[in-house]
């Protein structure tokens, strides 16, 4: 059943190092840290010539957890770099 929250659940890709082959990458069990939505799962599966799955041929399994999010600086940032106070 198709549904309608835009959240990536599929990747169809070629993978051109290792001899280039076709991938799939499945992302699930989504949780959200700090409002944003995120897969906790992934897991990335060799495919055949007409696009399906070859279950037995997993390629990379990542599970994540405990996900929390902070704010990126920026090299020019000045706040980036803690000030000294001398007196």
């Amino acid at each position: 059943m198709p549904t309608s929250d835009f959240l990536l659940r599929r990747h169809d890709y070629r993978v051109d190092i290792a001899g280039g082959f076709a991938a799939i990458q499945y992302v699930y069990d989504m949780v959200e840290a700090q409002g944003i939505k995120l897969p906790s799962k992934r897991r990335a599966y060799r495919c055949d010539a007409t696009g399906r799955l070859i279950a037995d041929e997993l390629m990379v399994s990542i599970d994540v957890s405990n996900i929390h999010l902070r704010p990126q600086r920026h090299l020019g940032d000045s706040s980036a770099h803690p000030k000294t106070i001398s007196g």
